[in-house]
């Protein structure tokens, strides 16, 4: 029975770890070329086959083939050596369950020059964490002639390792700023070192983290680019931006705290949406009935107390939805009014919400139970 219970508890175990740590599983593909002499297109046998980054090296054949059967997916430079000819290399991508081609051309060597290195001691460090949004870049790397001068090209991939920014072009130094990055995203990037007569280097592929998202205590909207965007933040100068689309604004955190919903303007009406507390995911909530109000600028929205459902206007009415966009419901229409502020509390779970009618000063405020009964006049329309 004891024997029982740690094998039951082994089991667990692994089972727990495995969903804490998801590993991207390396994807394959397949390279085959050929070496010939760029004189007379013959085959150039015995040549000496390698990699950057390094897989594995061969001699090509006879007939000046070669063929790296498994290999894992990316870019890289294929360089061809053989005495008394100039080394070549040819830049090459491998993708996933694909055999890529390349020929390489060997002239004789008389003032041959030698291709630079790859990259190499990137700063930060390959699977470094916890990096700032702003930080510089940095690598070594060397050439055998001494008056060649390199420059470098910088790449981003996606987390995928298939599209690709180009950042840095023909750079003079071995460094570059990266500025504006995300919280809490692994970024992937690469060197292509080159000196001007041998083809570039493509260097290895290198990543690093990002610092998780800090936790903002306030939201808010301020004016960027002639229009309203959503920032979070801590201080005064610790301003994070989470939208970039524009005329944003009115932002709501739910009552736990893990998203936000705001306002949006680009459509024809305004529009409600959500998004996590990082300004990831950002998600249109589809109602039949848009939010609307004659006066714009009292307009509102508020969460329910356990962060499932949005409670809205729209003129006389107020509606109910959830925040996936499913079950809109009518919750109060009013006769002369219109609805202009409102605020669920989960307090008794009850609802306050204010009116205004014909003149900006005729003002109530209601306050309802969460069924859509109205509970009591709360202030009266004073003079």
């Amino acid at each position: 029975m004891t024997r029982l219970y740690l094998m039951f508890f082994l089991i667990a175990f692994l089972f727990i770890a495995c969903q804490e740590d998801k590993v991207v599983p390396d994807t394959f593909g397949s390279l085959t070329g050929e070496v010939v002499f760029e004189s007379d297109g013959l085959p150039a046998p015995d040549v000496l086959i390698s990699t950057s980054p390094a897989s594995s090296s061969q001699l090509t054949k006879g007939d000046g083939s070669f063929e790296f059967s498994q290999i894992k997916t990316g870019t890289y430079t294929v360089r061809a050596e053989l005495s008394g000819y100039t080394t070549t290399t040819e830049s090459v991508t491998i993708s996933e369950n694909q055999t890529a081609t390349v020929v390489l051309k060997l002239s004789p060597s008389l003032l041959a020059n030698s291709p630079p290195s790859a990259a190499f001691s990137p700063i930060p460090a390959n699977g470094t964490a916890g990096q700032p949004l702003s930080l510089e870049l940095q690598w070594q790397a060397t050439d055998p002639d001494e008056n060649d001068e390199l420059t470098y090209d910088v790449y981003l991939f996606d987390v995928n390792l298939q599209l690709e920014t180009h950042v840095g072009q023909a750079l003079d130094e071995p460094r570059f700023l990266l500025e504006d990055l995300r919280y809490g995203t692994t970024y992937f990037w690469q060197v292509v070192v080159s000196d001007g007569e041998a083809s570039p280097v493509f260097g290895e592929v290198w990543q690093f983290a990002t610092l998780p998202f800090p936790n903002h205590a306030f939201v808010f909207a301020k004016i960027e680019n002639s229009v309203f965007e959503i920032y979070s933040g801590n201080v005064a100068d610790e301003f994070y931006q989470l939208t970039s689309n524009g005329s944003n604004y009115r932002p709501r955190f739910s009552p736990l705290g893990n998203r936000i919903a705001y306002l949006n303007a680009n459509y024809p009406s305004k529009r409600i949406y959500v998004m996590n507390r990082d300004g990831t995911d950002q998600t249109l909530v589809e109602t039949p009935f848009p939010i609307n109000s004659d006066y714009e600028q009292d307009m509102d929205f508020t969460w329910s107390p356990d962060g499932t459902q949005l409670l809205y206007m729209r003129g006389k009415r107020l509606y109910k939805i959830n925040v996936d966009g499913t079950g809109p419901s009518l919750f109060y229409e009013l006769d002369n009014e219109d609805f202009v502020e409102v605020d669920w509390t989960g307090a008794g779970h009850k609802i306050a919400a204010r009116t205004v009618g014909d003149l900006p000063f005729q003002s109530r405020i209601l306050l309802f139970d969460e069924n859509g009964t109205l509970i009591s006049e709360v202030v009266p329309d004073v003079p």
